[in-house]
């Protein structure tokens, strides 16, 4: 008897060996090589980018020397330091007192008071380019009176009025047009302004009054 042997090959061997008859056969497929001049530029752009994101600026600029020096200058010297708050009293000075940013012409400002002798806690910072009229009047009930600083100078006092309980009004306008409550006008140049009170009577131990700047000539 004559025995024919037939060797089968190993599954592995099978899978190794590409199909000629079948193009889509995993083994006939092969990825495409990348050009090495794109690997290169891949490469560059790479290194580019994170040189630029850890590089520190070697040249010191004037502008950083000169925020430096000021910033010096703000603590050695005590220079008031004014932080913007977001409630329209914007700026804040070490003494601690409010100072509300004015804009010329937007109407009349609210302030607070307290007894005679006292400063108000608030007073208002604006810059002029051309004159401007400052107006300020007692309002709610009459009697009160104010001495009107500007930049720490004394420029002027309200009118002095007798405490009459029966005048009252909440209204800016109407206070301003009566002579039975204390009111002041006066006319500022071009500059940096910050307007500032004293209480000079307040017979009822405290209050409200009004302040506005507007452009041009006001009847007074």
């Amino acid at each position: 008897m004559e025995l024919n042997l037939i060797t089968v090959p190993k599954p592995s061997s099978v899978l190794s060996q590409p199909s000629p008859k079948n193009p889509n056969h995993p083994n006939n497929l092969s990825s495409p090589e990348i050009p090495h001049s794109l690997l290169y530029a891949s490469v560059s752009v790479r290194k580019r980018k994170s040189q630029e994101y850890n590089k520190t600026p070697s040249v010191i600029h004037p502008q950083m020397i000169l925020l430096g020096l000021l910033t010096l200058a703000l603590g050695v010297f005590g220079l008031p330091l004014r932080h913007s708050n977001g409630s329209g009293e914007g700026l804040r000075e070490k003494t601690g007192q409010a100072v509300v940013e004015l804009v010329l012409g937007a109407g009349w400002y609210e302030f607070d008071f307290g007894v005679a002798g006292s400063v108000p806690t608030t007073s208002y910072h604006f810059v002029t380019t051309a004159q401007m009229a400052l107006r300020v009047t007692d309002a709610f009930y009459a009697g009160d009176q104010f001495e009107v600083y500007d930049n720490g100078v004394l420029i002027g006092t309200t009118s002095s009025v007798p405490a009459v309980d029966t005048n009252y009004t909440p209204l800016p306008d109407a206070a301003w047009g009566s002579v039975g409550w204390s009111s002041f006008l006066e006319y500022l140049e071009p500059g940096e302004h910050l307007i500032s009170f004293k209480v000079v009577a307040s017979p009822h131990s405290s209050g409200d009054a009004f302040i506005r700047v507007d452009f041009g000539r006001i009847p007074y």
